[in-house]
């Protein structure tokens, strides 16, 4: 019995699937390694936001402009009514325009 041409359809069948999974899987990869340097630069910069607000909440001098991993970071405070607002501007990952803000309380 000639068993040439079903090995070939295996072949192509097996072949269609390795390249089925890697026309879904590297898209994907790539997505999830974007939003996870998005998310680290994102944690970066809280912690960093929260450091400086510590700063200014003590009458210490503040950074307006930090840079991590050729990111600009713009720090702006603003005195409010009972509280600080501290913000945090920045381009991210996928050039995208960011703010984060947190609030601490004058003694």
């Amino acid at each position: 019995m000639n068993s040439k041409g079903f090995m070939m359809i295996e072949v192509i069948i097996s072949s269609s699937i390795i390249f089925l999974f890697i026309i879904i899987f590297i898209p994907a990869i790539s997505m999830i390694e974007t939003e996870r340097k998005v998310l680290t630069e994102r944690r970066w910069i809280s912690s960093t936001l929260h450091d400086e607000l510590q700063h200014y909440l003590a009458g210490e001098d503040v950074k307006s402009i930090v840079h991590h991993n050729y990111t600009h970071i713009s720090l702006t405070f603003r005195p409010n009514q009972q509280y600080i607002q501290g913000c945090a501007s920045w381009k991210n990952v996928k050039n995208k325009d960011e703010t984060f803000c947190l609030y601490g309380f004058q003694k």
